[in-house]
């Protein structure tokens, strides 16, 4: 669909997911469709909740909506394009529509805390607040924002609580001893406390029940440890016998380093890195012309060049190639062994910090909102109604903005409300744009947005996904220049990894061209 598309409701389909690139109007949509809401029932706004995602984004959102429905109440020229748009639509006539602005106006101003326009945060927070009985979390309770401040508090209190008779004292020797080993230093409060971070990050919390019963076997983590120092042991003995064979091959054909081409700095000095242990030693540009050409190994002065060579040719450039596929594979392995082995005292001390941040916080009656999502995915169960109810009005429609950066656990509770107000005939939209997932390092995952979505709420969901393709920030020649380069890198992406691993970023980058002003401008 186009940005002709009507903005009204399906006879058949009830979410509404616009897919909409930079400048090209994702903000104008949301709020249009808020306004339709409220023309179409003005008491709609008791039942509406958007969500963005940072305290800027609201209160502009929040501006909007009460500006243009007070310009749609007393035809402004600004507000005509939203007024053009509900109208069309709506169908409803020039003087009902402005006079449903002026009562939606005066309602919202009259009861404004129900003008749900909010952060996901903050939507959070309100629910765990109507669910503080249900969760034992008391009355008075506060909301801790500083999460970094009470992960320190956690392991200063496992640090200061300690005793001889303690087995977590075991475990913190044992991890002392292998920073040593490392040659770090033996103080690990500070690595402790930045690793602890990790229990607030989504993907851990997924998986805490499960790991707190195995980290706290003893037997699983000695065993785990033997069995990954084997495989990293195993791995390592794979790469040096290979190499080792090189320094054969040279040593049965009388052949020193510095007889090969550029001695240890050419393709040698691959071999020679990862014989002193370096095994993440990838080609240089050197080592690469050694693996395409025999000629490359042995330089124009050399008095034997034409033995080195043929040699080259025959044998030495398909051990070359023969290592390096070894070493790819290999060095995975070994790498993982070591990230595991190193974090993995860590992982078993990160369960013990985490009581103590509980009990802290039982101590001192409060929550940590980095955990309000697993609090409430946990707590949801086949009746998402009642946990919604808890907030004391009833939510049929959602608007999502930036829904590219929701993470897993933010939208399978999102998912729950979805549902209801779709089973009810209600209708629900999803504004975001794949390209632009930059929050990573909050949990988010584009993938959702991109296909599963869909999977999710098939019944409820259009047959085509909206698009909003006009660019009306940018100038022409910005557009044409990302139109260019982006349908390039899909082509060439495509055409490195295959179309098997590559499907996913192509049906991300399928809507990547826009449109554009007819002015030439910009460079």
């Amino acid at each position: 669909m186009d940005n002709n598309t009507s903005l009204g409701t399906s006879k058949n389909h009830y979410l509404h997911i616009y897919k909409a690139s930079a400048g090209s109007g994702k903000t104008f949509t949301l709020a249009v469709n808020f306004i339709r809401l409220l023309i179409e029932h003005p008491d709609n706004y008791r039942h509406i909740l958007a969500v963005t995602f940072t305290n800027k984004a609201t209160a502009e959102m929040k501006q909007r909506i009460l500006g243009k429905l007070y310009g749609i109440a007393h035809s402004l020229p600004d507000s005509e394009a939203y007024f053009n748009e509900v109208q069309r639509a709506t169908g409803m006539a020039e003087g009902l529509i402005r006079q449903r602005a002026s009562q939606a106006l005066s309602m919202l101003i009259h009861d404004y805390s129900h003008f749900r326009v909010e952060t996901i945060d903050s939507f959070f927070q309100s629910v765990l607040r109507g669910l503080a009985r249900e969760l034992n979390l008391g009355t008075g309770m506060t909301i801790e924002l500083d999460t970094k401040r009470v992960i320190s508090e956690g392991v200063d209190l496992l640090l200061r609580e300690l005793s001889l008779d303690d087995p977590t004292l075991q475990w913190i020797v044992n991890y002392i001893g292998s920073e040593i080993d490392e040659g770090k230093h033996w103080n690990i409060t500070d690595s402790l406390k930045n690793f602890a971070r990790n229990i607030h990050d989504e993907s851990y919390q997924q998986q805490a029940d499960n790991l707190r019963t195995q980290l706290q076997d003893t037997d699983i983590i000695r065993a785990l440890r033997k069995q990954l120092t084997a495989e990293r042991e195993r791995a390592k003995k794979a790469i040096d016998t290979q190499v080792e064979s090189f320094f054969h091959l040279l040593d049965n054909h009388a052949l020193t380093v510095d007889e090969i081409s550029y001695g240890a700095s050419g393709v040698c000095g691959y071999y020679l890195k990862l014989r002193d242990g370096e095994y993440n030693t990838p080609f240089t540009s050197r080592t690469t012309d050694a693996s395409l050409k025999p000629e490359a190994w042995a330089s124009a002065k050399s008095p034997r060049r034409k033995e080195i060579i043929a040699l080259a040719a025959d044998t030495l450039m398909p051990h070359l190639l023969a290592t390096e596929q070894l070493r790819t594979r290999e060095v995975s392995t070994i790498n993982t062994c070591d990230l595991v082995l190193r974090h993995l005292y860590q992982l078993q001390l990160i369960n013990v910090v985490h009581d103590r941040i509980l009990q802290l916080n039982r101590d001192e009656n409060r929550f940590l909102l980095a955990d309000t999502c697993r609090m409430l995915s946990q707590m949801q169960t086949g009746d998402s109604s009642f946990v919604f109810e808890k907030l004391g009005y009833y939510i049929r429609h959602i608007m999502i903005d930036e829904f590219q950066d929701t993470s897993r656990m933010q939208w399978d509770n999102f998912l729950h409300i979805l549902r209801e107000g779709l089973s009810g005939g209600n209708e629900s939209m999803l504004v975001g744009d794949v390209k632009q997932a930059i929050y990573r390092w909050r949990g988010s995952d584009w993938r959702i947005l991109n296909g599963e979505v869909n999977r999710e709420l098939g019944l409820y969901t259009p047959e085509e996904t909206h698009r909003l393709s006009m660019n009306r920030r940018s100038m022409r020649e910005i557009v044409e220049f990302n139109n260019h380069l982006f349908k390039r890198c899909n082509e060439k992406l495509t055409a490195l990894l295959g179309p098997t691993y590559s499907a996913p970023l192509t049906h991300a980058y399928s809507d990547v061209e826009q449109e554009h002003k007819d002015k030439e401008e910009g460079y």
